[in-house]
């Protein structure tokens, strides 16, 4: 059985990269985004190379819908063992330009939705006996907007790895 990935913001971009490269190193991919004919047309890709992919519409800022995709993939998959968040949205206005709606979507989208698919998918890996979470950063942390800032800040290039990792 091939190991599975979910990839959020999977459908075009970084996140439809992401998922073709896992699909080359042998796994299947599970692809969330709210873009549908993309993630059609990126599933349909990754099929051709011979790996199973299926796709599931989603705000990743929706923490009920992000566990819903999280247990509908460890049923439609019967695992998961990598999750890559990758979702995420710019806005490239300044501190005075931006409201507070654009502010609370950019940091739900790029921030909250980490946590709203990390915090289901870990007991899945805890109980296999382990996995890889990665989450995706920018360089607009350090020359974007307000919000690119705060929401994708990086570490430094440090890795990190939990204790259930």
């Amino acid at each position: 059985m091939a190991k599975v990935a979910i990839v959020t913001g999977g459908a075009r971009g970084i996140g439809r990269g992401c998922a073709h490269a896992l699909a080359r190193k042998g796994l299947d991919i599970a692809l969330v985004d709210m873009l549908v004919p993309e993630m059609e047309r990126t599933a349909g890709e990754l099929r051709a190379t011979g790996r199973e992919a299926r796709i599931y519409e989603a705000d990743v800022a929706a923490y009920s819908r992000a566990a819903e995709v999280v247990r509908a993939v460890h049923v439609d998959f019967g695992r998961i063992d990598v999750l890559v968040n990758n979702a995420g949205r710019g806005n490239p206005k300044g501190i005075t330009e931006i409201s507070e709606e654009e502010f609370d979507r950019t940091i739900a989208v790029n921030l909250k939705s980490c946590f709203n698919f990390i915090q289901p998918v870990v007991p899945i890996m805890q109980a296999a006996g382990g996995g890889r979470i990665i989450s995706m950063s920018s360089l607009n942390a350090f020359t974007g907007g307000v919000t690119s800032a705060v929401s994708k800040f990086s570490y430094g290039g440090r890795r990190r790895r939990a204790f259930w990792a």
